[in-house]
């Protein structure tokens, strides 16, 4: 599972949302951070999976309630036949 290291004789889980999105969500540092109580490899995937899904519904309702897009859908206005060569027919 990508989301879980280990480090330092301690199993982590870990996500970094995009940068973005940080200013939004509760979290002060760059990234969530979590030590898992675990032994094994599987035993820590096991635990990471609620936690996961915890931190990613917090990411999706704080997009929801307003953090930007990563794009901007703006209008495009066009003018008819001015842009085109056979505007002096009409």
């Amino acid at each position: 599972m990508k989301y879980v290291n280990y480090m330092n004789g301690a199993w982590y889980c870990r996500i970094r949302p995009k940068a973005h999105l940080r200013p939004f969500l509760p979290i002060k540092t760059l990234e969530y951070n979590k030590k898992l109580n675990a032994t094994t490899a599987s035993e820590a995937e096991a635990l990471a999976i609620p936690v996961i899904a915890k931190w990613q519904y917090e990411i999706q309702v704080r997009v929801a309630e307003g953090a930007p897009l990563l794009r901007e859908y703006r209008l495009i206005s066009y003018r008819g036949f001015e842009s085109l060569s056979l505007r002096h027919i009409f």
